[in-house]
């Protein structure tokens, strides 16, 4: 079985709930749509335990999110020859977010340069976009805007911003191959033969929920779907979770070996 969620939000409890369910059967994978870090106000380190093991255990992995993303820019930034970057960083993640990134930038700069380096190398090797084959099925992952294309500036690929957050930057020019236009051949490679995108179950952990519906997608039990887009936009944090003001279950969305669709916890 294959799970998929989003949005944990610094809430270790909650990830080791998830674990159990993917170690439950050697042949299970968990995969994160974004947004581990981030709102734990209390402990915000757990995000950094989070993150350091879904890194070295195979069958959990972790799709970018804008929270993930903005902390690795502004720590790439602080080193960069051009240190109002971080200052644009710092800004969106104060007062571009719904859950607030100072807490744990804070802890961030509470460590020393080689936990920085460690940091901010796991998650560049984490990729933006990820398809894998379940059954007859194509599942296609990305944290925010469900689309194949991207935005290319000077013939080189931008980071997919724009697949993480569904808006695209320009001043910034951090640039990686992972992008979700030049890793389609790597996903034709790695899956074999020619891909049908169009029939590709589409998830996400944070597309607004109006885009969805604007495409007819209907609302059912926490997802939005059209039988091929879902949309795993939890709305809660550990302090959330802390504070008793959880109102709503946690989505979990499982797809066994047939490809068969289920909704879990």
């Amino acid at each position: 079985m294959n799970y998929f969620t989003s949005g944990i939000h610094g809430d270790l409890n909650l990830y080791k709930e998830l674990k159990k369910m993917a170690a439950s059967d050697p042949d299970n994978h968990l995969w994160i749509v974004g947004d581990i870090l981030d709102g734990n106000t209390s402990h915000p380190e757990y995000g950094m335990e989070i993150l350091k093991d879904i890194y070295r255990t195979p069958n959990v992995s972790l799709i970018l999110g804008d929270h993930e993303y903005a902390h690795a820019m502004r720590v790439f930034s602080l080193s960069s020859d051009n240190p109002s970057r971080a200052e644009e960083w710092e800004d969106f993640l104060l007062s571009s977010m719904e859950v607030s990134g100072k807490p744990f930038m804070d802890f961030l700069d509470g460590l020393s340069e080689s936990d920085l380096e460690d940091f901010a190398r796991m998650l560049m090797e984490t990729e933006a976009t990820e398809m894998i084959r379940i059954g007859k099925r194509l599942v296609y992952m990305c944290h925010g805007a469900p689309a194949l294309r991207s935005f290319s500036k000077g013939g080189s690929m931008e980071w997919q911003f724009n697949v993480i957050n569904d808006r695209i930057y320009t001043d910034f020019d951090y640039t990686v191959a992972i992008g979700s236009d030049s890793r389609i051949g790597v996903y034709t490679k790695k899956l074999g033969g020619e891909l049908d995108l169009k029939k590709a179950i589409i998830v996400t952990g944070q597309t607004p929920i109006e885009t969805l519906e604007e495409d007819g997608v209907p609302k059912m039990d926490g997802l939005y779907y059209d039988n091929r887009k879902f949309c795993l936009n939890q709305g809660r944090t550990a302090d959330d979770t802390e504070n008793g003001d959880v109102t709503e279950k946690w989505t979990v969305l499982g797809i066994d070996s047939a490809g068969f669709i289920t909704e879990e916890l």
